[in-house]
């Protein structure tokens, strides 16, 4: 049956979103029928995030009604201490509320505000190992700020959880995981960023490994206005960086990829990092390169380490070719990619990147994963990951041309 749904109920889906749509229709009634009584056996069917220590597992069911989590406590964690479960809507912040869960009683702090209100309708159970929450979106709406971005929520939901201080200790690493709302209509996988209407480029992601879209086109902030993307890595935490110096942050030092074939149009690398979070001046230059692709498009990467760079400018590139390494040069809070593209005439340009894995989280495994066919234009709070490049054919052996005349 599943398999008829996409041409049954969503007609018009994409090849490659067919898969996603099925899921989501397929996964709505498990977690409808879920039951908050401390027992782990009805969420089988669902995506589990896996860590290890504190805080072992973390799986979210976003239905039409309700938002319910799981977290699986590691078997050494102290059972007296609350659990935090922080929510992302996808909005400016990475994080819009969070609940603490303490016993079957539930507070949330709208993250603006530093006090914890009890929270109405929402339930709660504690056995063991096992934590489960559901908060009534109705509720959450009602209760929320003016203007907070929960009132609007997207087509996904990201939680992290992990345990709250007890007599100033430390919290406990957190575990983040994501999905889909499922919701009948199901939701729209990608929401475009609809205007202002510029042409397309294509193009391949400058970077390896797997990365995420931190900020994308058009919000609110140093991107207003204009088609930029700033990636970085998170791990399964959700966090970017472990520590406070440059070398602490998972973006430091990657390399940066030449996508194509092209000309080295800019680069610099003279400028200092900055530390992270440290002051300095909005003028601070940021290293750079710029590639001049073939395809007749221009590609700037900023924000590059200082002495990074192993390109010169009219310099020959060829694809997955090593251009420099990610910084924290010019006006930068911490390491990351600043990416552009353009038209050879200077005008911007929206990117669909090529082949290219997107998900929403950072794990093989992630049932949200997709290759979108067409190409993909980047979205803030998206996981994406480079195809592997193939790798170049050894040249065809030539027999020996042995002269004429000889044995």
């Amino acid at each position: 049956m599943l398999a008829l749904l996409p041409a049954l109920v969503f007609a018009g889906a994409t090849s490659d979103d067919a898969a996603l749509l099925a899921r989501i229709e397929a996964w709505r009634p498990v977690a409808e029928a879920l039951v908050i009584d401390g027992h782990a056996s009805d969420w089988d069917a669902l995506f589990t995030m896996r860590g290890a220590g504190d805080i072992e597992g973390v799986s979210v069911a976003p239905t039409s009604d309700y938002l319910a989590v799981l977290v699986r406590v590691g078997e050494d964690a102290d059972p007296l201490r609350p659990v935090l479960v922080s929510v992302d809507m996808g909005g400016g912040h990475p994080i819009d509320a969070i609940f603490k869960v303490r016993g079957s009683t539930v507070f949330v702090n709208w993250h603006d505000d530093k006090r914890y209100q009890p929270m109405k309708q929402a339930v709660a159970a504690r056995r063991g190992q096992i934590m489960e929450l559901r908060v009534a979106w109705a509720q959450l709406i009602a209760d929320a700020p003016a203007g907070h971005p929960i009132r609007q929520p997207k087509g996904w939901v990201r939680v992290r959880a992990q345990l709250a201080k007890v007599d100033g200790g430390a919290r406990s690493t957190p575990l983040a995981v994501a999905s889909y709302r499922l919701t009948f209509p199901p939701p729209p996988l990608d929401e475009p960023v609809t205007l202002p209407e510029a042409q397309r480029v294509n193009a391949g992601l400058p970077l390896t490994g797997t990365w995420f879209v931190t900020q994308g086109a058009y919000t609110p902030g140093t991107h207003e206005g204009t088609w930029a993307y700033d990636m970085v890595i998170r791990d399964r935490t959700h966090r970017a960086r472990l520590g406070k110096e440059l070398d602490a942050a998972l973006s430091w030092g990657q390399p940066v990829v030449s996508p194509g074939r092209g000309r080295v149009r800019l680069a610099i690398d003279e400028h200092p990092d900055r530390p992270i979070g440290g002051g300095g001046s909005p003028d601070d230059p940021a290293n750079k390169v710029i590639i001049d692709l073939d395809g007749r498009t221009r590609m700037r990467v900023g924000h590059l380490q200082q002495g990074s760079l192993e390109v010169s400018v009219d310099e020959r590139v060829q694809p997955g070719q090593l251009l420099g390494r990610v910084g924290n040069s010019g006006v930068s809070s911490g390491p990351h990619a600043h990416l552009v593209h353009t038209h050879m005439d200077g005008k911007p340009a929206p990117v669909r990147w090529q082949e290219v894995t997107v998900g929403l989280n950072p794990v093989a495994d992630d049932p949200w994963a997709r290759r979108p066919e067409a190409g993909w234009e980047p979205r803030g709070g998206w996981f994406v990951t480079p195809d592997p490049r193939p790798e170049p054919e050894p040249p065809t052996p030539q027999p020996l041309a042995i002269p004429a005349g000889v044995d």
